[in-house]
């Protein structure tokens, strides 16, 4: 567990640009609950970067290692804390999810589901949502192949064709801004 404790370690950027699914925005379709954000500063210089990645047959869910990290709000936590799940899914109840039998509480919703391959972090879904049925389970939208493509496409329009010199962080007096 690491306390932010209402600090911006790495900053902060706006968000310029979100990227959703018209079955998302329209019916509120979980198997299209994700965006993607373009922001306005590229804070994953300072903080990291992970990959896309996803995989079709559901015994690659079963079969590894799955981290999702948030900073959930929802009693009995304050969204103060960044905390750490991880364990292999225990099913896919369909093609765009996989669920683990496990509550995952308000404030990690949105956040990436990834795992570790070669020491590189690829996201292969996002924390979706507990099926209302079952209180006691999470279930991840799965990025297969066509969300895989849509993110991909809009990421290469997206993507600066200059170099970007803004300075992220500055350091002096033993004090750091950024």
């Amino acid at each position: 567990m690491t306390e932010w404790g209402g600090q911006e370690p790495f900053g902060h950027s706006d968000v310029i640009e979100v990227q959703t699914w018209s079955d998302w925005r329209s019916d509120r379709d979980f198997k299209h609950d994700v965006a993607v954000f373009e922001l306005r500063r590229p804070v994953g210089a300072l903080a990291g970067w992970m990959g896309i990645a996803y995989e079709l047959d559901c015994d690659f869910y079963q079969e590894n290692t799955f981290y999702v990290r948030g900073y959930p709000a929802e009693g009995p936590y304050d969204g103060s804390r960044l905390y750490t799940q991880s364990g292999d899914f225990d099913s896919c109840p369909t093609k765009w999810e996989a669920r683990f039998d496990q509550p995952s509480y308000g404030g990690s919703s949105g956040s990436g589901v990834y795992d570790y391959d070669d020491g590189e972090r690829w996201v292969h879904g996002v924390l979706s949502h507990a099926p209302g049925w079952y209180p006691n389970k999470t279930d991840v939208v799965r990025l297969r192949d066509e969300k895989y493509d849509d993110i991909r496409d809009w990421m290469n329009e997206h993507r600066g064709t200059t170099a970007d010199l803004t300075p992220l962080v500055v350091r002096f007096d033993d004090a750091v801004y950024g």
